[in-house]
């Protein structure tokens, strides 16, 4: 009788043969005893990306409607785990992650979990962003019990909850794995923000350079994208991939 999946990992991956490999052997090797499952969602990859996941074991899926919350949606559908937790492949994540995660959620109140992200110190700005946006939060969290920002790449929750909810709106790009879930759960249930559940991401978005970053990824491709698209019911704004060179 096959042992009863308790998470799942999804991770959607365009055109990520450069960092995939080291995400999924940052997953592969996580030490939590339960069964899970990790789903990766092959969106429109050219390159070895489906290649290089398979090699691993994982179950490959595809979605044809690019965008990384497509990609998150497609992933929840297909996840057969009680949890099912946000990646990206250009991050990595310590072997305690799952466990020190799945822990949060002994809670039946607690609806999701998160934490935070610690960018590589090239560029030094970029690893800087990090640290204070995070500290932000996590001092917010800690004096209000309210959690601001939840990143898509370290973003768990309970699956039927948020099925319930009704997934994610795929008419989002950026910020709709983050913001906007992250919202209408915390509507329902407990949210818990976790310092202790660090992981590390890519800065390859900072490396444009700090004013084409903060007005051009930061405000026109994020900002200005997500609000527009919440008015509009549609994604008005297609923002470029970044990747490895």
């Amino acid at each position: 009788m096959l042992e009863k999946i308790v998470i799942s990992v999804v991770v959607p991956a365009y055109n990520e043969e450069k960092l995939i490999g080291r995400c999924l052997t940052s997953l592969t090797q996580q030490d939590f005893k339960q069964p899970f499952e990790i789903i990766v969602v092959n969106n429109n990859s050219t390159d070895k990306t489906a290649e290089i996941a398979k090699s691993f074991g994982v179950r490959l899926i595809t979605e044809q409607l690019q965008g990384v919350v497509s990609a998150r949606q497609r992933g929840l559908l297909a996840a057969s785990g009680e949890i099912v937790v946000g990646a990206d492949c250009d991050c990595i994540y310590p072997s305690t992650h799952l466990t020190n995660l799945y822990q949060h959620f002994q809670n039946p109140r607690v609806v999701a979990v998160g934490g935070p992200a610690i960018g590589e110190k090239r560029p030094f700005w970029a690893h800087l962003i990090y640290k204070f946006g995070f500290g932000l939060v996590a001092l917010l969290y800690r004096f209000t019990g309210q959690v601001l920002y939840l990143g898509g790449f370290n973003f768990a929750y309970r699956r039927k909850t948020f099925l319930r909810l009704g997934g994610y709106r795929t008419y989002l790009d950026f910020g709709g794995d983050e913001w906007e879930p992250l919202a209408r759960l915390k509507k329902v249930g407990k949210v818990i923000y976790d310092p202790l559940l660090l992981m590390y991401v890519s800065t390859r978005r900072y490396r444009v350079g700090f004013i084409r970053w903060f007005f051009v990824h930061n405000f026109y491709y994020y900002i200005l994208n997500f609000w527009l698209a919440r008015l509009f019911k549609k994604t008005l704004i297609h923002a470029p991939a970044v990747r490895e060179k």
